[in-house]
């Protein structure tokens, strides 16, 4: 079983990463080892990038995949990369069906990048497939497919107390909401919604902004949701 934890402050000196370094994953990992290998590394990145890449295949996952409390540096979460395009198809698919949210970013100050997925999540609750919380650098979502479990519930795309996302290249469908963001800016460039569409492709709450280039999201009950204060503009 891989092992490891995490803490949330300057490290002693001498800790922290030193290099580019790179996390490999593959679809036999669970949910526990793929966490323990997230959880070992170290939260101060020194400046470089610390990339978690998952091999191709299927990951059947009984619990979010949790990335917390990295920062001074960049963390990329990629699938395979020329799985670039807004499309259906992509070699890795995380299967979160057994879960709460899909992959979870909080409490980072670092760059973070999440990138070339099929993720499949429930939304009761208001789970997410992808949820970045309270991120102090920009957050990148691009080139996923993310399907979730019906449309009363929960989102796509998760924004909540970041100040910067950027959202491009996405497909997203069977959520309440496709494109979510509760405070901070988003922006959101050739987006789609594809099977079920969600209730509302976008939504923005309690001063949370979305901005438009490109294609959106359509939504069944309505394109666009603002409420408390959010706002949507081209």
């Amino acid at each position: 079983m891989r092992q490891g934890s995490t803490v949330f402050q300057e490290p002693p000196t001498g800790l922290g990463l030193k290099e580019d370094t790179t996390v490999n994953l593959v679809a036999t990992d669970t949910a526990t080892e793929i966490q323990a290998l997230i959880d070992a590394q170290p939260k101060n990145l020194g400046g470089f990038t610390l990339l978690f890449q998952f091999a191709d295949g299927t990951y059947t996952l009984d619990a979010q995949l949790l990335f917390e409390k990295f920062y001074n540096g960049a963390v990329n979460i990629y699938g395979k990369s020329t799985d670039s395009t807004l499309s259906t198809t992509k070699a890795v698919f995380l299967d979160f069906t057994g879960s709460t949210n899909g992959i979870f970013v909080q409490d980072c100050n670092a760059f973070v990048a999440v990138k070339f997925f099929k993720i499949n999540h429930i939304t009761s609750s208001n789970f997410a497939g992808i949820k970045i919380t309270r991120c102090n650098q920009e957050a990148r979502v691009q080139a996923n497919y993310i399907a979730g479990s019906e449309t009363t519930n929960g989102q796509s795309i998760h924004f909540y107390l970041s100040p910067t996302g950027w959202t491009e290249n996405n497909y997203v469908s069977n959520a309440k909401d496709g494109i979510y963001a509760r405070t901070g800016t988003v922006h959101s460039k050739n987006n789609d919604d594809t099977g079920t569409d969600p209730l509302y492709g976008l939504h923005a709450f309690d001063t949370g902004t979305i901005g438009k280039e490109g294609t959106q999201p359509d939504g069944s009950t309505g394109n666009e949701l603002i409420v408390d204060g959010g706002l949507i503009r081209n």
